[in-house]
């Protein structure tokens, strides 16, 4: 396998991550948002990220679009990080 390979399968593995919790966690924010309250234990969290409704709490609703685009960002980010690293450490294309 080639170093180029492994770099590229680091950003796009690290980058679908962060997409991942990002996405995942704006979902339970959401569900905070229309429940009007933050998730307690563990159990709670699946079904605050499967509920769909009008928010109760603006401000939480504020929360899971900032953490959404945070976490986008930070995506996008990581894995220009991990690619320009590969590119100037190793000089592939």
């Amino acid at each position: 396998m080639y170093i180029k390979d492994v770099f590229s399968v680091i950003a796009l593995s690290g980058g679908i991550t962060i997409a991942s919790i990002g996405i995942f966690g704006m979902r339970v924010i959401s569900g905070a948002a229309v429940l009007g309250r933050w998730p307690v234990g563990w159990r709670e969290w699946g079904r605050f990220a499967l509920v769909v409704g009008f928010a109760k709490v603006r401000r939480f609703q504020i929360y899971a679009v900032l953490w959404f685009f945070g976490s986008g960002f930070l995506s996008l980010g990581f894995t220009a990080a991990v690619m320009i690293y590969g590119k100037r450490k190793y000089g592939w294309p």
